[in-house]
């Protein structure tokens, strides 16, 4: 059964995978400001490929850290950013896809296009805001549980 000590290094884990996760997005949002740019899609397509795969990675290893945690409240915040990030996943796709429909649209469509973009950015606001509100509580809760075992090895 696991100890206190590997629900933090399972917390750090997380929080680590978490990041990667960040950086995996940020990767995929250079690709496809440079693909509005150049209409590459060949190139497009292998970018968006390799950062399929890399969440696909990150999220399967987080269901097995995740699956490894005996604290509930642990286990709860990973599961709440999980589904929060799948969400998130599907407003990206949805956002680029609107955001290349600014670009070709006819002129006289062009501000409902642009509204259609100003909505699903609303909507990555409001599940950045609740990952981000989940990783805090993860944080104070690391923090307990490392305050825990800092008196239980006094």
């Amino acid at each position: 059964m696991p100890t206190k000590k590997s629900c933090l290094q399972l917390a750090e884990d997380f929080t680590r995978l978490q990041d990667e996760r960040v950086r995996t997005y940020a990767t995929l949002s250079e690709a496809h400001k440079k693909y509005l740019g150049d209409r590459n899609f060949e190139a497009y397509k292998v970018d968006v490929a390799s950062a399929t795969d890399k969440f696909k990675d990150i999220s399967s290893q987080i269901i097995a850290v995740r699956d490894h945690m005996v604290d509930e409240e642990l286990a709860a915040l990973v599961t709440r950013v999980q589904e929060e990030e799948e969400k998130k996943l599907k407003v990206t796709v949805d956002l680029q896809l609107a955001r290349q429909r600014v670009q070709d649209c006819p002129p006289d469509e062009e501000d409902l296009a642009r509204e259609g973009v100003r909505k699903l950015l609303r909507e990555m606001n409001d599940i950045i805001s609740e990952i981000n509100g989940c990783m805090e509580d993860l944080r104070y809760r690391h923090a307990e549980l490392q305050e825990a075992h800092d008196q239980d090895q006094s």
